[in-house]
């Protein structure tokens, strides 16, 4: 009796370590990762911010863009389950920075406030990062993250690229592609054109080094 209660005791702690399992990949770079779809077939996966990056853009940001206003605020989301790609897959999970904000028109008017209209909140995706050599935690050369702000409810949105200055005062987040639905109109003159950017200061105090 003992022995049977000993083995039961065994194949419950396996059954919990498989439903808990899981495989944390880096989330710098993980868009070139191959065979990411392969693995959810298998195992959960997360992909984590491990080099504590994505701090530094938290806070509220403020800029103008053609008359307008543009008042940002970014806060970081730790282990974001996202949608399943497939039926049967294992979850997806990923740290990520959210983007809410303001527009308001030349007389100060407020037009548009995305925390009061979640679905029009910009969800963060990937996080591209050059380092020195190509070596893991050398110095960074280069670093930009991506952003998609919804702009409707029909499927339009924008793709627009982050980046930080040196100094971490000013966000520089540049229109790299758009999608527009079939039935939309064009896009509100307060988003950037084609390679145009949203450029921002920093209005928050600045962000610890790790968080």
């Amino acid at each position: 009796m003992k022995k049977y209660l000993l083995a039961l005791l065994a194949l419950a702690s396996i059954s919990c370590a498989d439903l808990g399992a899981q495989r944390i990949i880096p989330l710098e770079n993980s868009s070139a990762y191959e065979g990411l779809e392969d693995l959810l077939k298998r195992e959960a996966v997360y992909l984590q911010d491990q080099s504590s990056l994505l701090p530094k853009y938290e806070g509220q940001w403020t800029g103008s863009y053609a008359g307008h206003k543009i008042i940002a605020t970014i806060t970081l989301q730790r282990k974001h389950e996202t949608a399943a790609t497939e039926e049967g897959t294992h979850p997806l999970f990923a740290d990520r920075l959210l983007l809410s904000y303001q527009v308001l028109d030349g007389s100060g008017k407020l037009i548009l406030d995305t925390a009061k209209e979640p679905s029009l909140q910009g969800e963060g995706g990937s996080l591209e990062v050059q380092r020195e050599g190509g070596k893991s935690g050398a110095k960074i050369l280069e670093e930009s993250y991506d952003f998609t702000l919804p702009l409707d409810d029909k499927g339009t949105c924008i793709f627009m690229k982050a980046v930080l200055s040196r100094d971490l005062k000013e966000l520089t987040l540049m229109m790299a592609d758009v999608v527009i639905a079939a039935d939309a109109g064009d896009c509100p003159d307060y988003i950037p054109g084609m390679e145009e950017s949203w450029v921002l200061t920093r209005t928050s105090p600045m962000p610890s080094a790790k968080k």
